[in-house]
């Protein structure tokens, strides 16, 4: 017998049922609700994103994602959370895979080794930034650590009269500049 994957059995539970009520309660939501299950991280069972990510994504309106996302969460389709300018969201009803049987099913917030968590500690800490532990700890576990203290570290020795923003939005900014970097140079390694 073939197990289906966490996404595939909370889309069918909320899809396929015996009435429509879920469809009466999704409306038009149904596009973003399937785009989020599609996007989510499945091991920690969130997805940080922009309102305008997802927008462009699915080439709808930003106004119209975010009327869409608020009549997901007050229905109790989605949970999200607003890490600065990204949002923290996860769909209720799909657990993060555990590591192994004998795991404990762990909520969204709580699913980072911890490895992770200490360097996303560190981070929060000294950008004085306490609030976004969640948000670091979702970086630090999508990208490599040689381009997070990569970043870290150049973030670190610039001067807070030069730091337009704060210093997690140019963190951010940095470690998707190296990523992108990254991923540019194994598609066109004679550049």
């Amino acid at each position: 017998m073939i197990k289906e994957s966490p996404k595939i059995l909370v889309l069918r539970s909320r899809l396929i049922g015996n009435d429509d009520r879920n469809y009466q309660k999704m409306r038009q939501t149904i596009w973003l609700y399937l785009y989020l299950v599609l996007q989510l991280n499945p091991r920690t069972g969130r997805l940080v994103t922009k309102v305008s990510t997802i927008s462009q994504d699915m080439g709808i309106k930003e106004e119209t994602i975010r009327s869409w996302l608020g009549h997901l969460r007050r229905k109790g389709y989605v949970w999200v959370k607003r890490q600065g300018d990204y949002l923290m969201i996860s769909v209720t009803g799909l657990k993060p895979i555990p590591e192994s049987p004998q795991a404990r099913v762990l909520r969204p917030d709580e699913v980072v080794n911890g490895e992770q968590q200490r360097l996303a500690q560190r981070i929060a800490k000294e950008f004085e930034d306490e609030g976004n532990l969640g948000y670091y700890e979702d970086l630090c576990e999508r990208y490599p650590e040689h381009l997070i203290n990569r970043a870290f570290s150049e973030v670190q020795r610039v001067p807070q009269s030069k730091i337009k923003k704060s210093r997690g939005a140019l963190f951010t900014y940095l470690l998707k500049k190296y990523a992108d970097k990254k991923k540019e140079q194994k598609e066109n390694p004679l550049h």
